[in-house]
């Protein structure tokens, strides 16, 4: 959350990320149509490691938003800033919550 971080012009850098710039990218990066076989799907699903990011998801997404509140009572921004914080934020927090 760059914006959070720096303000100011970042306050909009997760909605230009999130609706230009990884767009465009997308436009030249080849895609995968390809299956994961049932026999790797199981392995796959019983693998530590996506335990661990579920779990370490959910204070993540209380840091974020804790941040967020912090920065909107104390630090004062304009209502510029707010807006790109709250839209950045509650995209940031609604894709992680989703997946």
């Amino acid at each position: 959350m760059a914006g959070l971080y720096l303000q100011g012009i970042w306050s909009w850098f997760t909605l230009a990320l999130v609706f230009g710039i990884l767009p465009v990218v997308e436009l030249f990066t080849t895609q995968s149509t390809q299956n994961v076989a049932e026999s790797e799907e199981a392995d796959r699903s019983k693998r530590l490691l996506f335990d661990v990011l579920l779990y370490l998801n959910a204070p993540l997404l209380f840091v974020i938003t804790g941040w967020y509140l912090y920065t909107i009572a104390f630090q004062t921004p304009s209502w510029l800033e707010v807006i790109g914080l709250t839209l950045g934020t509650g995209i940031v927090v609604g894709a992680n919550g989703i997946n």
